[in-house]
């Protein structure tokens, strides 16, 4: 007997989340077998079952580092264990850790921000030098610890 599966992408991203992002979880959930539940992802995006959920755990990762939310509370949210099993995993992926993701996505903020100063006017009023070299001197003592 064939099952009949909704392949509506975000259905499908809601479901591996519940999931934890496991495979395995995945095909009990569907109650199917995993070998079924690697057919029928792989026909349908193109990847295995936990390349896929991989690929869909970096996204949420990015996104919820990028909202900022703590490297610790995005980790447990999205079902690992241990901190630094999520550290690895994230620089696996991405080539950086999270905490220097963070940085990075911190400092591309600041310099669209500098690069549209009537956009910071109208949002915090008057932006003056000396708030901005506080600012970078204080994220240079956070990021880099001196």
């Amino acid at each position: 007997m064939a099952t009949a599966f909704s392949f509506d992408p975000i259905g499908w991203e809601h479901i591996a989340e519940r999931c934890n992002y496991s495979a395995a979880r995945l095909a009990k959930y569907l109650a199917i077998s995993r070998r079924q539940l690697e057919r029928i992802v792989k026909s349908k995006f193109g990847h295995s079952p936990q390349r896929w959920m991989d690929t869909l755990r970096l996204a949420a990762a990015k996104q919820r580092l990028k909202d900022g939310q703590f490297v610790k509370s995005v980790a447990f949210d999205l079902g690992f264990r241990d901190l630094s099993h999520f550290s690895l995993w994230f620089k696996r992926h991405t080539g950086q850790g999270p905490r220097a993701f963070c940085a990075h996505q911190s400092l591309e903020q600041l310099a669209q921000e500098r690069q549209s100063p009537n956009r910071i006017r109208a949002a915090r009023g008057t932006l003056e030098a000396a708030d901005l070299v506080g600012f970078l001197s204080l994220r240079h003592k956070y990021v880099v610890g001196e």
